[in-house]
């Protein structure tokens, strides 16, 4: 079962890093060569290079994370409630400039608590490990 939900993943191998990067060579290279930066430079190039350098640093730092997070259960607990709380704070301070940004946290919860519950309690859903996240 395990090698079959493997073969259905995108490999996370050389030829994806490679192609990912082709990409980000060919958006940085289209943003030089067309000018699109606000102000018709080329800066927008190295913009999108050190955005995508940004993104893939902060991509291994979380990947890291959560490897190490499903495998400890109190640091699973506390890894979902720091989501919930950046998912509030992040929601709220959009929709708010002042303190009642935490009103946030219903809209944010509502969808999640009673679906997580309902399927824990059908047993469809394990509480341990990457499928609580």
């Amino acid at each position: 079962m395990r090698n079959l939900a493997a073969q259905t993943l995108l490999p996370v191998d050389t030829a994806l890093a490679v192609a990912l990067l082709v990409l980000l060579l060919a958006a940085a290279t289209a943003a030089a060569v067309f000018r699109l930066a606000p102000d018709g430079s080329r800066g927008r190039a190295r913009e999108i290079v050190v955005a995508g350098i940004r993104a893939t640093a902060q991509l291994a730092a979380a990947s890291l994370v959560i490897a190490w997070v499903v495998h400890h259960t109190a640091a699973l607990y506390a890894f979902l409630l720091l989501m919930f709380a950046v998912a509030t704070r992040t929601a709220g301070r959009r929709v708010t400039p002042n303190s009642t940004w935490w009103w946030a946290a219903l809209p944010v919860a509502g969808p999640v608590v009673p679906v997580v519950a309902g399927l824990t309690l059908a047993g469809l859903l394990p509480v341990r490990g990457v499928a609580i996240i």
